[in-house]
């Protein structure tokens, strides 16, 4: 016999997450605001924002969004690697060499970010939402589980998933950092402040 298969953690209920995604509702549309940033920027370096997307979701692990915008920006602008984890800087290369996206978080971020709001990206502050580890996420049994919880409560607003997610990620942000903004993907505003000239803009 194998070795016995650990139970899935207790998570938050449908109902508290969605009582979450009430309060963050107004950053439901996260995902179609960072896309309009992501044409821009797509435009400017002449790239789809396909790719944008993409280098976005790849840099993002165990990074602030401002941080990510900005390690995305040098690297559309330059090839700049700078501050990437050698973890980050394997994973681009796979990316470069193969065009594929590799982890269930990045891999979603970076559907949600080309349009695909079916997809559910659970990082830390969806963690603190449901209230289990990140590190359960690695089994994909727990991830699953987890996705299907945002799904349920997407069901009952009527909302994508993405837009749930979102919701409810800003509902966790600003209930750790006591904020009443909504931390949008500050794309743009680091491109100025890199120099990095946007057209049209």
């Amino acid at each position: 016999m194998g070795k016995p298969r650990a139970p899935i953690p207790r998570m938050a209920s449908v109902d508290t997450l969605f009582a979450l995604a009430i309060a963050g509702v107004d950053g439901r549309n996260w995902y179609a605001a960072a896309r309009e940033d992501i044409r821009v920027i797509a435009e400017r370096f002449d790239e789809t924002p396909s790719h944008v997307a993409s280098v976005l979701a790849v840099t993002s692990p165990r990074i602030s969004v401002r941080v990510n915008a900005r390690m995305t920006l040098r690297y559309l602008n330059n090839g700049d690697r700078t501050g990437m984890t050698r973890s980050v800087r394997a994973s681009l290369e796979h990316y470069e060499d193969h065009g594929e996206i590799r982890g269930p978080k990045t891999e979603a971020f970076a559907a949600n970010l080309s349009g695909d709001e079916s997809r559910v990206v659970l990082d830390i502050w969806m963690c603190r939402a449901l209230g289990i580890e990140q590190a359960a996420l690695v089994r994909p049994a727990v991830y699953a589980a987890a996705a299907e919880r945002v799904r349920r409560v997407a069901v009952r607003l009527g909302w994508t998933p993405a837009q749930t997610q979102a919701a409810i990620w800003t509902a966790a942000y600003r209930r750790h950092y006591a904020v009443p903004n909504v931390p949008r993907l500050p794309l743009l505003e680091e491109a100025h402040t890199l120099g990095i000239l946007l057209q049209g803009r």
